[in-house]
């Protein structure tokens, strides 16, 4: 806190290019579980925390972007997906490569062509 009081017990690594303990609207993106593939590829799993500690999104996916108007882009397999401040799937969509919102609206990237 402000008054540099530990809030949050030291327990969850850095996330990509969102640190931990970076909040933006009370919640944070963070990488707390690592998992092994079949290849033997060490993959960082990504979840999200609110101001207390507590798990919004269970480390579950590869990447989490910053939220941006109120949504954090996601992929699950190779489909871009939109989190809204729950962690709910608020719009999941058939395009492997999205950006993040941006004044209502994303860019998307249409590989079907």
């Amino acid at each position: 806190d402000k008054a540099g009081k530990i809030v949050i017990e030291p327990r969850f690594e850095i996330s990509g290019n969102n640190f931990a303990g970076n909040f933006q609207h009370g919640r944070a993106i963070v990488q707390s579980s690592k998992v092994v593939d079949a290849m033997g590829n060490i993959k960082n799993m990504h979840g999200v925390i609110d101001a207390k500690g507590n798990w919004i999104v269970s480390p579950k996916y590869s990447h989490i972007s910053a939220y941006r108007d109120g949504l954090a882009r996601t992929m699950d397999e190779n489909k871009t997906i939109y989190l809204d401040m729950n962690g709910n799937v608020a719009l999941h969509t058939d395009y492997v490569w999205g950006n993040s919102f941006s004044e209502g609206l994303a860019a998307i990237m249409d590989n079907s062509k």
